[in-house]
């Protein structure tokens, strides 16, 4: 099961995210609008609308291809999470009298994405996490989210403006396909372990031994082979990464006991 999140910040374009959530979509998936994630949730299903009945009209819209009723449908949202000090949209709410409202005080040390990544976790466990927007702002509140990949509450994957960045624990290997020669390739390590640990990765310009082993092993990495669609793989050893790709990349995480 999926849980999707989305919060206050530049989310990716309709077009991006439609790339990646299609690969991913399950009945029964949950969707988290924490505070001013309400009007980014509220925007994105009115530019995919707009989007879907443009191709209509020109008919070029593709087969296999979500239709607006169907995204609105899947991104019908269950819950609305924070202090709602942010929301422009507040139309948004009584357009959907079935999510819950779950309100905090602005007064608060945790923020609303923490709070909705908080109770993502209660409602699943062992369920992929996908937090949606986040990026550009308040550097604070940027770097707060960074720093949740390093606690128990962490997305599986964050879509961050024009990146998708992935969750990468010791002992697991990532599997990246339909990546291209100038697509673009970074691996960071958390905050708690700026020094631990190592990666090994398989086609990639700059390989195992470019990786730095202080801060980020490698920024802006290239796909080694040219001309062809091929695949990266990324395992981490002894540290917890975030690997940043295209959100073209068809991506696979292998775990620890696998």
């Amino acid at each position: 099961m999926n849980i999707i999140i989305f919060t206050g910040g530049n989310p990716p374009n309709h077009t991006d995210f439609l790339n990646f959530y299609s690969r991913i979509v399950q009945e029964g998936d949950i969707i988290i609008a924490a505070d001013s994630g309400i009007d980014v949730l509220h925007d994105l299903l009115d530019s995919i609308k707009n989007h879907t009945n443009n191709q209509l009209e020109n008919s070029t819209i593709q087969d296999g291809m979500l239709n607006s009723l169907q995204i609105n449908t899947l991104l019908k949202p269950a819950y609305f999470i924070g202090d709602m000090d942010s929301v422009l949209n507040k139309d948004f709410l009584r357009l959907n009298p079935d999510a819950k409202i779950i309100e905090f005080a602005q007064y608060k040390d945790w923020t609303d994405t923490e709070l909705s990544l908080k109770k993502a976790k209660e409602l699943d466990p062992y369920a992929n996490i996908v937090l949606v927007g986040g990026n550009g702002g308040r550097p604070d509140h940027f770097i707060s989210i960074f720093e949740t990949f390093s606690s128990e509450f962490h997305p599986s994957v964050w879509l961050c403006g024009p990146q998708a960045i992935y969750h990468l624990a010791d002992g697991q290997i990532l599997n990246a396909e339909k990546l291209n020669h100038n697509d673009i390739v970074s691996i960071a390590r958390l905050s708690t372990g700026s020094s631990c640990g190592m990666v090994r990765t398989t086609g990639l310009e700059w390989g195992d031994e470019c990786m730095r082993k202080c801060g980020m092993p490698s920024i802006s990495n290239k796909i080694k082979i040219k001309g062809t669609e091929t695949m990266v793989t990324v395992k981490a050893e002894g540290g917890t990464f975030l690997v940043f790709l295209p959100y073209t990349a068809d991506v696979t995480i292998q775990q620890k006991d696998k």
